[in-house]
């Protein structure tokens, strides 16, 4: 079974950490299409809350609340 295509421009090449994503969007894409990622610790479906996905970033920077997306 192959990896899914990516419908922008990730891919899944190995990285597992916040710390190695520029983004809460591509940080959304490697949890929901890569295996062995390891950010979303307390398994709440939202990556990288600290660095990327929390709230009061995403606001900061004009974009839609991660939460109100459709998944």
């Amino acid at each position: 079974m192959s990896a899914p295509a990516a419908t922008n421009s990730y891919r899944c090449d190995g990285r597992t950490h916040c710390s190695q994503m520029s983004s809460c969007e591509e940080a959304t894409f490697f949890l929901k299409h890569c295996p062995g990622v390891k950010m979303d610790g307390d398994g709440n479906g939202i990556p990288c809350e600290r660095q990327w996905c929390s709230a009061d970033k995403e606001q900061e920077h004009g974009q839609e609340r991660w939460r109100g997306r459709r998944r």
